[in-house]
């Protein structure tokens, strides 16, 4: 999903980072986010995370390119 279907998603590494610790600071103690990049944005991603607060990790991405259509309701 591009940035411009939501730009008050954060969608990089520092600004999940960011809005994880902000969460852990109000409380929560697991973190879920959806990772956009198969390039290892999503490590970074997680370290962000980790820099910031010590709350449960739980991320999710499609193993493969057509999961993501599938999970969307398409036929194919």
């Amino acid at each position: 999903m591009p940035r411009t279907a939501n730009p008050h998603v954060p969608y990089t590494p520092n600004e999940i980072g960011v809005e994880a610790a902000e969460a852990c600071e109000a409380g929560a103690s697991i973190v879920h986010f959806h990772a956009r990049n198969s390039d290892g944005t999503r490590h970074e991603a997680i370290r962000a995370i980790r820099a910031r607060c010590e709350c449960l990790v739980f991320p999710t991405w499609a193993r493969y390119p057509t999961q993501q259509t599938r999970w969307r309701g398409s036929s194919t």
